[in-house]
This record gives C-alpha cells, structure tokens and sequence, in this order.
C-alpha cells in the first residue's frame, strides 16, 4: 500500500444484510461512522487467524481485512427510514471501530476500489497500540499498512 488513497466500497448486499435484520445501529453505524471516518483509519491488518470458508474459498480468512481506528461516537439510526435519522452518541472508553473487508475481487467492473465492507464493531483497544484492537497480533496474520505518525 502507497500513499494514494484507498476506496473501500460498501455492497448492497452488506447494506441489505444489515437493514433486513433490523440493525438499525449498523445501518446508523454505516452512515455515520463507516462512510465519514474510514479515511481515518489508523490501522490495516490482513487474515483472520481463523478458519473461514467463503463462496467456494475454503481459505477466505488469508484474504481478509481488519481496518481500525480509534473513533469518539457511535452511531445509530432512529425513527423510520422516511422521518429517522442518525443520532449520535459517545463511545465507550478504550474501544476501536474495526471494519472488516474483502479485497475486490472484481476490478474489471469496479477498477477504483481496493476493498469491500462487510462489517464493522466495536472491540476493546490494545493498551500497547493505540487504534488495534487486544490482541491484534493474536487475531491478524500481519499488519499491512500504519497510520505514518503512529510509527
């Protein structure tokens, strides 16, 4: 990774995902965190050190992406999709946001973007790190990219 900046597209199918299962703070999440923050991301950390199979991809985990950051609110949707809105409130103490994603698979029809979105949580901050999450050299194979002044 360079310095150009990275687009991280988020699919209809995480968005679908997400409000059809009546997440209405993932959906708050995904426009007030999610889409505004993700250039502030601190962290890039490549495979789950877990076992994961994926439309056919019996190695899905190796290709996985964790971006993280420290954030200061949290974000869910109220009302209904007409009248609501995001409402904003203050996160937890010691928490990063971490948006998991999947390399684009499919440049030809989306050249610009690096990765996909698929889900974003909360998990509690690695005192070592500022912006990992604990345990981030337990749960990621590597780190792939540093926020410059974090080094």
């Amino acid at each position: 990774m360079h310095g150009d900046a990275l687009k991280i597209g988020i699919s209809q199918d995480a968005i679908q995902r997400g409000a059809g299962r009546g997440f209405l703070v993932a959906i708050g999440q995904l426009y007030g965190i999610v889409g505004p923050s993700l250039i502030f991301a601190e962290h890039v950390f490549r495979g789950l050190k877990r076992d994961m199979y994926v439309r056919g991809d019996s190695r899905a985990d190796v290709k996985k992406l964790a971006i993280t950051w420290t954030q200061n609110r949290d974000a869910a949707w109220v009302g209904d999709e007409i009248t609501g809105g995001i409402e904003y409130r203050d996160s937890e103490p010691n928490r990063v946001f971490v948006v998991y994603a999947s390399p684009n698979e499919m440049l030809g029809k989306f050249p610009s973007v690096f990765a996909w979105a698929e889900h974003w949580t909360w998990l509690p901050a690695d005192p070592r790190l500022r912006g990992a999450p604990i345990g981030y050299d337990e749960r990621f194979e590597e780190q792939i990219w540093i926020k410059p002044d974090l080094n």
